[in-house]
């Protein structure tokens, strides 16, 4: 028995990666982007569930009377649209269940916001397993 297969015998495995290591399965994108005629919108779809409610709609600034509103989309979707009026230039958000949509002020670029928009959606899908 050679030094090779004592290794192998003490770790119970052979020390070349099997194949599901060395091919890793690309993690989804929880989101694809919509880009609508409208130039000052985009709707962000999600694999995973925003809200329950059926649509919410959000403008800025978020006053004390959408309080309600907020608890109607639930933690998550509350979450999101606080984040998301964090972002300079978003002015108006559109929730339902699997989708965002987002309207920009109209001197703001899609280079400045999206990114940030992306990481906001990020940040709120669940941890792959």
């Amino acid at each position: 028995m050679n030094i090779l297969d004592e290794v192998n015998k003490v770790f119970k495995r052979n020390v070349e990666p099997t194949v599901e290591e060395v091919i890793e399965e690309p993690t989804p994108v929880p989101y694809e982007v919509e880009i609508v005629p409208n130039p000052n919108m985009r709707n962000y779809h999600t694999n995973f569930e925003i809200s329950k409610s059926h649509i919410q709609i959000f403008y800025r600034p978020l006053r004390e009377s959408t309080g309600g509103y907020l608890i109607e989309v639930g933690r998550k979707g509350a979450t999101i649209v606080r984040r998301l009026f964090k972002i300079p230039g978003v002015t108006e958000v559109f929730v339902h269940p699997y989708s965002l949509g987002i309207k920009k002020g109209k001197c703001f670029k899609w280079d400045e916001i999206e990114p940030k928009v992306i990481e906001v959606i990020m940040k709120s899908a669940p941890k792959p397993k």
